[in-house]
């Protein structure tokens, strides 16, 4: 069982820019196309149950106004997806509850409790949808046609 997370980069309407998303991790087991198939099924509204994270000051936008510090546009946040998502994957998987279970009993000696805790894979199945805000603070998903 691994971690698998949706991603929802809120876009402004109007600017363009991304200063944050939502994110939410599920423990799952199975091909990859089950998991993305879940994934996207949950994406229409499970950002609301998500958790928000900011995007990082280090990143910085150049506009004709100056150098705003945590925002990208919408381009750079996929390009530079698992800079911008490593505080917030490392958040989600501390936060994981541990799963329980009995381990299968040996000939050596008694069963034993096991304690697993989920965790994401070096390159972790992300789904990322992106949200637009509107200027009245709406938050529309832009999902694939």
């Amino acid at each position: 069982m691994e971690l698998v997370a949706n991603i929802w980069p809120v876009v402004d309407s109007l600017s363009g820019v991304v200063q944050r998303y939502f994110a939410r991790a599920y423990a799952m087991e199975g091909p990859d196309e089950v998991i993305g198939a879940t994934l996207r099924a949950l994406a229409p509204t499970d950002f609301r149950m998500a958790s928000l994270f900011r995007i990082p000051e280090r990143f910085k936008l150049v506009s004709e106004h100056g150098e705003l510090s945590g925002c990208v546009t919408i381009g750079t946040f996929h390009a530079h997806l698992g800079d911008i998502l490593e505080p917030a994957l490392q958040e989600l998987e501390r936060g994981y509850a541990p799963v329980q279970g009995i381990a299968v009993a040996s000939s050596t000696g008694p069963m034993k409790g096991v304690v697993v805790r989920p965790r994401f894979r070096p390159d972790p199945y992300l789904c990322v949808t992106t949200l637009i805000e509107t200027p009245e603070g709406q938050l529309i998903p832009q999902l694939p046609g």
